[in-house]
């Protein structure tokens, strides 16, 4: 009987130490998740830690900025491209809707580049004259179009929020937010596009690497009267045998938790009317693919999670 009562005694002080080490060890994940800021960042959770191509698919509107000198009734070598990006859906650890009406955070994204090179093609199914385009990042020859310093399109006509650092420095196209107010819109007017794609967290920079054999090439309408004109009759409809074809490099990130790889690809999109809400004279869909692994902040806290589990171990064999 003795025995039996001294072997419930050490079971009892067993569960009183393994109480204790796991109060322990939590409150310093905790703490680790808290300093990363890992505990704001639920869209981080669905993507790949682990080097596996994780899948972005957006809904995002486009505007083109008339070029000085040009002809502002089509798109042409020097116009400048503006697009704003949301993210809706993201396939890694699952294939996840992400933005409004879900509890995850929005991804949303400005880019802008020059249209480098442009040759017309073909006539679609549809009537509209399609043009094969090349397009650069915009220089400091373009400010008064698109100025990435300072936040502004056409001299302040338009305005959105950019970041410390950033020019117009031939190599910056697009830089990626997270947002908790889920309120990306690319209905209703343009400039409250670019406002609610702007307003979150900065969390990747991206460019157009000459050096990496980063490119945009674009198949979309040429004339933007007969695009109009489609676009009045046929509102959210596909604007047939058009696309879009990216290479890009993350130049700077800030997403704790993950370390991208450099490279991020886009493509198997095209162009769209805009809804008869949108002030956006088009629409896009393009599917972004990205590689993360966990920063070594993530490993610190496994190894944590793991030396507990070693303390553990030990205690049980006490008895």
């Amino acid at each position: 009987m003795e025995k039996r009562t001294t072997k419930t005694n050490l079971k009892g002080k067993e569960v009183k130490e393994m109480k204790k080490v796991i109060l322990f060890f939590s409150m310093i994940a905790l703490c680790l998740v808290m300093t990363s800021g890992a505990y704001a960042l639920p869209v981080g959770s669905l993507i790949w830690p682990d080097g596996t191509a994780t899948l972005l698919s957006d809904n995002s509107a486009d505007m083109i900025i008339n070029g000085p000198g040009n002809d502002p009734t089509i798109v042409d070598v020097g116009d400048v491209l503006v697009t704003i990006v949301g993210i809706n859906t993201i396939e890694g650890t699952s294939n996840q809707t992400i933005g409004a009406g879900t509890s995850y955070n929005e991804l949303t994204a400005i880019s802008a580049v020059k249209i480098t090179s442009y040759v017309p093609v073909f006539v679609n199914a549809q009537g509209l004259l399609i043009g094969g385009y090349n397009a650069a990042p915009v220089t400091a020859a373009d400010v008064a179009l698109f100025n990435w310093a300072t936040g502004t399109i056409m001299g302040g006509a338009l305005t959105f929020t950019t970041q410390p650092g950033l020019t117009n420095d031939g190599v910056q196209v697009g830089i990626l937010y997270e947002d908790s107010a889920q309120n990306y819109t690319r209905d209703g007017a343009i400039q409250t596009g670019l406002t609610s794609a702007t307003d979150g967290t900065f969390r990747l920079d991206l460019g157009l690497v000459a050096a990496n054999g980063d490119y945009l090439q674009v198949l979309a309408p040429v004339n933007l009267l007969a695009l109009a004109a489609f676009a009045a009759a046929n509102p959210s409809t596909n604007i047939n045998l058009t696309n879009i074809s990216l290479d890009a490099s993350i130049l700077a990130q800030n997403w704790p938790g993950l370390n991208f790889f450099t490279d991020i690809t886009g493509g198997n999109g095209g162009f769209s009317t805009p809804t008869l809400t949108s002030q956006w004279p088009a629409f896009d869909n393009l599917d972004f693919t990205v590689r993360a692994v966990a920063e070594p902040a993530t490993f610190v806290l496994l190894g944590t999670g793991l030396l507990g589990a070693g303390i553990y171990s030990r205690i049980r064999r006490r008895k």
